[in-house]
């Protein structure tokens, strides 16, 4: 989990945090917003993309995970740590992944 940016998402953000990550067989999955779009039209890679409120791309693919994810962290910031400072966000995704076992060993010797 790597913060992006805060506000509207940038064709630019999403190339800075994971441009080259992708093989030629993949599919990026997301709603139709549009700097998702272009990103995966620059690096070449399939596209699956489907309308917010629908959740969904035909049945066979889907975010619910990342929703769900994204929805807990935020219950947690707002409800339970009662808001805190946006300089301190990348941390506390940091926590998050760790309380909920998200990180392998690997990775954790890297966000600590």
């Amino acid at each position: 989990m790597s913060l992006a940016r805060i506000g509207r998402l940038k064709k630019v953000d999403i190339e800075r945090k994971v441009s080259g990550r992708f093989s030629e067989d993949c599919a990026l999955v997301s709603d139709k917003h549009r700097s998702i779009a272009a990103f995966a039209k620059s690096e070449n890679i399939q596209h699956v993309s489907f309308k917010a409120s629908e959740h969904t791309a035909g049945g066979e693919y889907h975010v619910q995970n990342n929703h769900n994810m994204a929805a807990t962290l935020k219950t947690i910031i707002n409800r339970t740590l009662k808001g805190i400072s946006t300089k301190h966000l990348q941390n506390y995704a940091n926590w998050y992944q760790i309380r909920n076992k998200k990180v392998d060993s690997a990775e954790m010797g890297r966000i600590l």
